[in-house]
């Protein structure tokens, strides 16, 4: 009698960023036209108040990243995470509402799934005053995930710590927005970190996305 076959291990492919891109003091972030069936993550850094929407100009559908809307209460800070799945082609400019936006951020990532894309997200709300501020640990389930980490401090990151697994994208308005590095990263739990001169609190949001069709 013949054993039942070994269920097929093999992994996805790996993810590819895109672009990303950044903008300060706009309701808005200008992008390279993007294409059609990635992943488009969106950062928001607000006075703490929610956003309320996010579009583009190519018909896009954002929904927020459920529990990752992060705030620092002394600082009067926020932030949280939107995005789109199955993208639409050709959108160059991403929108957002709320009350006041300081910064927007975006990721185009090519190799996600097109529907439920979402793994698990986590925040970090008001933490103490460091020169190391910290990201929200994110714990990864299925290897090569995706995984976008923001931190808003009082001062000012200058890099991400030495050894960080992470890739730091922007530091806009002095603050982290970062990725996780290895398209091929083994599950598990991760927690980028970085480095500011002065002492401040801060707070963090992040989230991942899985591989696949």
């Amino acid at each position: 009698m013949l054993a039942d076959a070994a269920p097929d291990a093999t992994p996805a492919p790996p993810w590819t960023l895109v672009q990303t891109r950044a903008s300060m003091g706009l309701r808005r972030v200008t992008i390279s036209a993007s294409g059609a069936a990635h992943l488009i993550v969106v950062a928001v850094q607000t006075n703490g108040s929610a956003v309320t929407s996010v579009t583009d100009d190519a018909g896009n559908t954002y929904v927020p990243v459920a529990g990752s809307r992060a705030i620092d209460t002394v600082e009067v800070s926020g932030s949280e995470l939107w995005y789109a799945k199955d993208s639409n082609a050709g959108a160059t400019t991403i929108n957002a509402t709320a009350d006041t936006i300081y910064v927007m951020a975006a990721w185009e990532v090519a190799g996600i799934r097109t529907t439920s894309p979402l793994d698990t997200a986590s925040k970090l709300d008001n933490q103490p005053a460091t020169t190391n501020p910290v990201g929200a640990t994110i714990t990864t389930s299925a290897v090569g995930e995706f995984v976008v980490s923001v931190v808003l401090v009082a001062n000012m990151i200058t890099s991400l710590t030495a050894g960080s697994a992470f890739t730091s994208d922007h530091t806009t308005f002095g603050n982290g927005w970062a990725h996780l590095t290895s398209a091929a990263a083994p599950a598990g739990t991760y927690q980028a970190r970085w480095n500011q001169p002065n002492s401040g609190t801060s707070c963090a949001t992040s989230a991942a996305f899985f591989v696949g069709p």
